[in-house]
């Protein structure tokens, strides 16, 4: 595979424990013993969860039940372009794979942290993450994996986006203030864009005109095309986000805290827990699955949250 093209002028992060990881680890209660890192489906009744020492929960529709990973590797994240294409990715440089059948895990790097997994296909992957103190992008490309330092960056954090020609980038540079990267993907190369703020931990979009970043230790900001602007009642620690809409987006972080955005205004929704919640993805408005430190698994089902049970 050829090297990916990239423009990258990016910038540093701490470390793991610096975002809570000692949290992330905590024992749960019942019968979860693990902490869950991140989350991801295909559709209502196919939902992927990932977490400590090789951890992957799936939900069928009616049950989560606990699936052999091969594995022992802490994973902090998941992605698939569909049932049976599913990426997860985390400690020692492991990145584990689902064909429909099983999953197999290998480690192409045991010095990286690999902290973010996502694509616009099977035959275009990309995984973010940390080497020896340095940012690294892997990139797939169906047959085999390729990857290159992020210059000037200490992490990549999440990699989201809409389609093969509008991805995002975002972590930490190498600065002294630990400024945010931000870089967008035009299907044919990454660029730097105009974000200049802290170092960013999340972000979702809907188009390249409606960009929502979540900065470690600062408010959400939002890029309409044009400008960047910062909202209000978003002055949180976030580290998930996720969305259907511009009018439905969704966030999760320290302590217990999920936000939902819903075209006009942030509104805390409240959770019953002080947990960290580190991912969340839904299928639609009315079915939002949030997952965090101590084994938490939330719901929202469009009116609520509820902690549903686990077998």
């Amino acid at each position: 595979m050829k090297r990916m093209r990239t423009v990258l002028g990016l910038l540093l992060f701490a470390t793991l424990t610096a975002c809570g990881e000692d949290e992330r680890l905590a024992p749960a209660p019942g019968n979860l013993t693990r902490g869950l890192s991140a989350l991801w489906g295909s559709a209502r009744d196919d939902v992927w969860a990932v977490g400590e020492a090789g951890m992957i929960l799936h939900f069928d529709g009616a049950t989560w039940s606990a699936v052999e990973s091969g594995t022992s590797q802490t994973l902090l994240d998941v992605w698939g372009s569909g049932r049976d294409d599913v990426w997860a990715v985390g400690e020692a440089g492991t990145v584990a794979h689902w064909d429909g059948q099983s999953w197999s895990a290998a480690s192409n790097d045991e010095t990286a942290v690999l902290l973010t997994v996502w694509g616009s296909g099977a035959d275009r992957v990309w995984v973010g993450g940390l080497s020896a103190g340095n940012g690294y992008l892997w990139a797939w490309d169906g047959e085999a994996w390729d990857y290159e330092r992020v210059p000037n960056a200490s992490s990549v954090w999440d990699i989201w986006g809409t389609g093969p020609n509008d991805a995002w980038m975002a972590g930490t540079l190498w600065t002294p203030q630990g400024q945010g990267l931000l870089y967008h993907f035009d299907g044919t190369l990454w660029d730097v864009t105009t974000y200049d703020g802290a170092s960013l931990r999340t972000g979702w979009s809907s188009g390249q005109d409606d960009v929502w970043v979540a900065a470690f230790d600062s408010p959400l900001q939002h890029w309409d095309g044009g400008a960047w602007s910062t909202p209000g009642g978003a002055d949180e620690r976030l580290f998930g986000m996720w969305g259907t809409s511009g009018r439905d987006v969704w966030t999760a972080g320290a302590k217990g805290r999920v936000l939902h955005f819903d075209g006009s205004a942030w509104n805390h929704v409240p959770t019953g827990t002080d947990e960290f919640l580190w991912s969340i993805w839904g299928s639609a408005e009315n079915d939002v699955w949030i997952a965090g430190s101590a084994g938490v698994l939330l719901h929202w089902d469009g009116t609520k949250i509820t902690s549903p049970p686990l077998t």
